[in-house]
């Protein structure tokens, strides 16, 4: 297939709502478990391994879990991070649990430096998958996840998400305005 995309496609913004959106409301309800457990596979790497750099980042050790874990609640975690001697105190712990945030900055980069020039459609695909997959990683907060922060910790979570989200939908409808306004 030798079909180039223009920087700035609508295809991606295209392709990536109708994948959301068949996901969330068509598949995603009619599949068991384990299959879900299969398809949020590399999302749950990602964020499980930016708490694990983190814990090592801080001076402890950790292990990386992943699997499907019936919590005490009655919610299924498909991964976790167990550590012990992480420093930093509170804070310390804060930073372990918004780890996962920086995979929005990853995808955003993603965007920026892939997605903003011709490339082929195959290509350009690929680059999306990554974003989605950068993009679930750093949404998937389990009651774990929550665990030692504060409420500023939170708030910090909340704007931080809705800040960096709002990046690569920006960069997208820049560019679907420039391809309009041609």
């Amino acid at each position: 297939m030798d079909m180039t995309l223009a920087a700035y496609s609508p295809i991606y913004l295209t392709t990536s709502l109708v994948a959301v959106a068949a996901w969330m409301f068509v598949m995603e309800p009619r599949t068991s478990q384990r299959a879900q457990w299969w398809w949020y596979l590399p999302a749950t790497t990602l964020h499980e391994l930016c708490h694990f750099l983190a814990v090592l980042a801080l001076g402890g050790s950790a292990r990386i879990h992943l699997g499907m874990r019936q919590e005490a609640d009655g919610s299924v975690t498909f991964g976790h991070v167990t550590y012990e001697g992480a420093g930093g105190g509170q804070l310390g712990e804060t930073l372990i649990s918004v780890a996962p945030l920086l995979l929005y900055f990853v995808a955003a980069a993603i965007a920026v430096l892939k997605l903003a020039h011709p490339q082929p459609l195959l290509h350009g695909l690929g680059w999306l998958v990554c974003i989605f997959w950068c993009l679930m990683g750093a949404s998937m907060y389990s009651a774990s996840d929550w665990r030692g922060t504060g409420l500023l910790a939170r708030i910090l979570v909340v704007t931080s998400v809705l800040s960096l989200a709002m990046g690569p939908i920006a960069h997208v409808a820049v560019g679907v305005e420039m391809l309009i306004g041609q």
